[in-house]
C-alpha cells in the first residue's frame, strides 16, 4: 500500500515544500519591507529572501509546521484505504449476532391465591336417614327434601340449598362425621362469594331415586364447578370419588330403595 501511494507522497512533499517556501517569503518581505524597497519585482525579493542567512534559522514556530507537516504525510502514506468488501462483511456479521433465540416466558399454571379453606365431606345420620353434605370453608352445600317419604321420588327433583356452617353444624347429629377432602383458594373474599353463587345456582339434573339426582351426585357436580373454575385440585374431586364409588350404591339402596351403581 505504502509503495502504490509514494508517487502520491512525493508529490504532496513537492507542493507542500513550494508552498511553504512561498508564504515564509511572503511573511519575510511583509516584515522586512523597507529593507527592499528598491527591488522591482516580487521574484527578486524570494531571491534575495533565500540568500539572507536569517531565513535558515529554525524557529519553534517553523520546526512545529515543519513536524506537524511531516507527520501528516506519514499518517496519509501509512493509511490503508478502506475495504468496502470488508466493512460489509463486518456488518453483516454484526446484524446476524443481533438476532438471538427469546426464550419463552411461561406462565405458572397455579396462581398463588389469598384465602383458602378447608373442603369437608360432612354425613350425617345413617341408614335411611343418612345425608351428605359438602362445607367449603364457612358454607354447607346440599340437595334435600324434607320428607322423602311424601315425595314422588321418580318424578321429583331434590332442592338445593346451603347455610353458615358454624350456625348448622351444632343441628347435626352427635354421629356425624367429618371426612377431609382437601383446600379450596380463592383471590380473595369477593372471588369467594362470587364462586359460591355459581355453586349456589346448581340444580339436580335428575329425579332422587335417578342415578344422578341423589345427594351424593349434588356433591359430585358441586366439586366439579369448582375444579373447572381453578378453586381446588383435582386431587379433591378425587379424594371425594373414592367415598362416592364405596358408598353410592349403599346410600341409594337404604334411602331411596333403589339398586343404583356408582
Amino acid at each position: 500500500m505504502i509503495a502504490a501511494l509514494s508517487p502520491l507522497v512525493e508529490l504532496l512533499v513537492d507542493f507542500y515544500s513550494k508552498l511553504l517556501l512561498v508564504t515564509l517569503s511572503d511573511l519575510y518581505t511583509s516584515t522586512h519591507l523597507s529593507s527592499f524597497s528598491s527591488l522591482a519585482s516580487t521574484k527578486q525579493t524570494r531571491l534575495i529572501i533565500l540568500e539572507d542567512p536569517m531565513f535558515f534559522q529554525i524557529t519553534p514556530s517553523r520546526l512545529l509546521a515543519l513536524l506537524h507537516l511531516g507527520a501528516s504525510l506519514l499518517w496519509v502514506s501509512a493509511s490503508p484505504l478502506p475495504d468496502l468488501n470488508a466493512d460489509v462483511a463486518q456488518y453483516k456479521r454484526r446484524a446476524d449476532s443481533s438476532v438471538v433465540d427469546q426464550p419463552i416466558l411461561t406462565v405458572p399454571s397455579v396462581t398463588k391465591r389469598s384465602v383458602q379453606v378447608d373442603v369437608d365431606l360432612v354425613i350425617d345420620g345413617y341408614g335411611k336417614s343418612e345425608h351428605w353434605f359438602v362445607d367449603v370453608g364457612p358454607t354447607l352445600f346440599q340437595a334435600g327434601t324434607r320428607d322423602p317419604s311424601t315425595m314422588n321420588k321418580f318424578k321429583s327433583k331434590l332442592t338445593t340449598s346451603h347455610y353458615d356452617w358454624d350456625k348448622v353444624k351444632n343441628q347435626l347429629s352427635s354421629s356425624h362425621k367429618i371426612i377431609p377432602l382437601g383446600k379450596a383458594t380463592f383471590k380473595n373474599s369477593a372471588d369467594q362469594k362470587a364462586a359460591f353463587t355459581k355453586v349456589a345456582g346448581i340444580k339436580m339434573r335428575a329425579a332422587a331415586a335417578v342415578k344422578g339426582g341423589n345427594c351424593l351426585d349434588y356433591i359430585t357436580d358441586v366439586l366439579d364447578l369448582l375444579e373447572q373454575e381453578g378453586h381446588i385440585t383435582a386431587a379433591v374431586v378425587d379424594a371425594y370419588k373414592k367415598e362416592y364409588d364405596d358408598n353410592y350404591t349403599r346410600v341409594s339402596k337404604a334411602v331411596w330403595g333403589v339398586d343404583l351403581q356408582p
